[in-house]
Formats: C-alpha cells, structure tokens, sequence
C-alpha cells in the first residue's frame, strides 16, 4: 500500500466511530466490506435504517462534521425518473438512482442540507439488485446519473460502487452512466479501462468559491489534475461549472476561472460542459434553517420559478452571460449544456 493510500485509509477510519446496521443488510459483501475497514468502529444493529436517519432532535451540523454509517438495504424504488432540475443532455430516456443518501462533502450551497434530517450516510448494500433494477432499462437506452445524492467517487475506497458501475458499462453498452464527483483522486480508477458509455462528471469551482463554501473538497488545482490524468487514460470527462453563485465580483472571479481551468486543460478533450445557476427546491430553506444551516448564501432573496427557487431573473440572466460568454472562447455551442 503506497503512503497516500495508508493516509486515506487511515483518515476513512477516522470519520464513521459508528456503523448502525440493519438485520436485514448483515451479510451482504460490502457489508463485510466496510466492517473489514473500519475494524474499529462500533457495531449498533437496527431494524430500519430511518429510525436512525430520521430520528428528531438530531445535530445535523455536529453529523456533517463527524458522520456515522449507517448501513441499509434499499427495498424500493430503485430507479427515478431524472428531475426537472437537472440536464438530461438530450437523452429522451433519463433515470438517475441513489446508492447512497448523504455525501462526505460538506457543501454550503447544497441541496441534500434541506433534503435529509440527518448529516450520517445511509449506504444500501444491495448494489447488486440497484444494478439489476438498472440493466432492465437497457432497451431504452437510458442516460443514467448514479452520483447526485452523495459522491460516491470520494467513497470509493471504502464502497467500491464506482467500480460497479464501471464494470455494469462494460456488460451494458446501451447504457451510458454519468458519475459526478468533486473528488481528485484518480487511483480510485487506475485499475479500471475506460468503458465508452461511462462519463467522468467532474465539478468545477473557483478556489475563492471552494475555500469558502466547499468545505472538505479538493483545490481546483488537483481536479485539474484528476482531469488531465482521466483524459490522458481514455475516460469521457465532462466538466460541470454547478452551481454557480451570484457573490460579489462573481464576473470577474468566473471569467479569470474560465480562463485558467483552459490554461491548463486542453478543450478538445472534454466531452463537455455543463453550467446551471444556485437553484434549489422550494421547501428547502424550512429544512435547512431546521437543520441548523446558516450561511450568507442564503441571505439572498430567491424567487421561485416553475422548477424551485433561484436568483431573480436578471441576476441569474447575468450569471449565464459570463459563463456562456466565457466558455464560447474554447467550447463550441453543441458542447456547452445548461
């Protein structure tokens, strides 16, 4: 085992003391799996995971900090239809599906703080049915999003999901599979050839956004890198500019940001980018302002709109010209999605 792979096993160990697990998920391999990493951890077993997960009165900031897992057997639902919200990329057949609720991030601006009540991580083991439920839709030939509701790039080394969905690519080449992640590590995907229906969707900020409300999450300049080594490994990257947030000099932060992620990855490899504006659902800020969640980036005034609650309508038309404006100096327009 290499340093960097002690260190990152060593900080996995340190983050889940408690590992809640339901009955029913006691034998599943990646049940043993994570048991077999976290050898320390305190073993709790359960009934259900929501009576964990959606207990009251919990400290959804204290969770955020210092998260347990809980471990679950997901019994429905398998497979959604994909949200409004988010960019189908023209596929006329678009799913996406949680593998895992929660993410080891701890993103300001993010939606799962008005989502859940609860900042542990709920992992269902039964991937393998996830990935059965998945494969019945291959006649459509689906675009499928595995990554909203966590990062499970960022989790690899204790789940192995991505991996899975690597290996369910190969076996299902009518499928194509987006994997988001903000993470930088591209060791979790040395061992894997690139299947040609599988994208890396790797996030993007500026590291004045990351340093202030991407909190736990790689510098730009080692995505960057994670980009760089991907392409240069024959993986489809698509780069995600989401959300992008009306903060003061946003313009010239997101022109000067646009320009350097081009200085220093060449366009012509990306598949290619997508951007959207904050938006977020509209019972979000009651959830959130339950939870505990205060930040200055929801001091702002948001207007609901047909799909949630977003940036007033000239302050958000503002926000797409830079960005639009500044990746039509290096992306054609059949590659720029919103």
């Amino acid at each position: 085992m290499t340093s960097s792979s002690k260190n990152s096993t060593s900080l996995i160990t340190k983050m889940y003391s408690h590992i809640y697990i339901e009955k029913e998920a006691e034998n599943y391999p990646v049940t043993m799996r994570i048991k077999g990493i976290l050898k320390c951890s305190e073993i709790i077993e359960i009934t259900h995971y929501k009576d964990v997960f959606n207990e009251r009165g919990q400290d959804f900031l204290m969770q955020k900090n210092r998260p347990k897992l809980i471990l679950a057997v997901k019994r429905e639902n398998l497979i959604y239809k994909g949200s409004p919200m988010c960019n189908s990329f023209g596929y006329e057949n678009f799913y996406y599906t949680s593998c895992v609720m929660n993410c080891p991030y701890n993103c300001e601006y993010c939606y799962l703080q008005g989502m859940y009540p609860s900042g542990n991580i709920v992992v269902f083991v039964n991937i393998d049915d996830i990935l059965e439920s998945a494969a019945k839709l291959s006649k459509q030939k689906p675009f499928i999003c595995v990554s909203y509701d966590t990062d499970l790039l960022a989790m690899e080394k204790l789940l192995g999901y991505a991996g899975e969905w690597i290996e369910f690519c190969r076996q299902n080449p009518e499928i194509t599979v987006e994997l988001r992640t903000k993470s930088a590590s591209f060791a979790n995907l040395a061992n894997y050839a690139a299947p040609a229906n599988f994208i890396l969707a790797i996030t993007l900020s500026p590291d004045e956004i990351i340093d202030l409300y991407e909190h736990k999450t790689p510098k730009l300049g080692r995505r960057i890198e994670f980009i760089n080594h991907a392409v240069k490994a024959g993986w489809k990257v698509r780069i995600c500019l989401d959300p992008v947030l009306y903060v003061r000099g946003y313009a010239q932060i997101y022109r000067k940001f646009i320009d350097d992620v081009f200085a220093k990855i060449n366009a012509r490899d990306i598949t290619d980018v997508s951007f959207g504006v904050l938006r977020l659902p509209k019972d979000f800020y009651k959830r959130a302002a339950k939870n505990g969640v205060k930040t200055e980036l929801f001091a702002y005034p948001f207007a609901d709109d047909s799909q949630g609650a977003t940036y007033s309508k000239q302050h958000a038309e503002n926000l797409r010209g830079v960005i639009y404006g500044g990746l039509l100096e290096y992306m054609p327009k059949g590659k720029i999605f919103e």
